[in-house]
């Protein structure tokens, strides 16, 4: 991990723990896969390709649009943030317009993961978390998806357990 990104992930804990509420703990980090740049590759590739041939003027319009793909994926994998506390799902997402949702677990229907092929190869999903009320919430190329599903599925059981409970005295 490099220091850029070491500092980004500081800066993501630090502002999950600013909206953390008295007692609330984090208890997963969702990391975002380095397979968001994947598109800006295979862009780049062709541009190296069009350099090559007789329309290479063609490849200096190819590279900008490179360069800009590469800046709005490093910016996406810096905003956006998916985190599990023992309370909610915080998920920050968005670029020129930062939108935070925060679910609380007890409002939470379903948490599923799509996977295109690519993401089956380099090994990300996305993370769907269904809410009551209609409300769902996408979060793409999350590595381990699988792993935090599981985390948020554990959750929901125990707290579903402990419903039971009080519902039988």
């Amino acid at each position: 991990m490099t220091s850029i990104s070491k500092k980004s992930e500081n800066q993501k804990i630090a502002y999950i723990r600013s909206q953390l509420t008295e007692g609330e703990t984090i208890k997963r980090m969702a990391e975002i896969h380095s397979g968001i740049y994947w598109k800006t590759i295979v862009v780049g590739v062709f541009t190296l390709l069009l350099f090559m041939t007789p329309i290479h003027n063609l490849g200096y319009l190819f590279a900008l649009v490179t360069l800009v793909m590469g800046v709005i994926a490093w910016l996406t994998k810096h905003f956006l943030i998916l985190a599990l506390t023992d309370r909610r799902i915080f998920v920050r997402y968005g670029v020129i317009r930062l939108d935070t949702v925060q679910l609380r677990l007890s409002r939470i229907e379903s948490v599923e993961l799509e996977r295109t092929i690519i993401g089956q190869i380099l090994g990300y999903s996305t993370v769907v978390i269904t809410g009551t009320g209609s409300r769902v919430t996408y979060v793409p190329f999350v590595a381990h998806g699988e792993a935090f599903r599981k985390d948020i599925n554990e959750f929901l059981m125990k707290r579903e357990k402990i419903d039971e409970k009080e519902d039988s005295k």
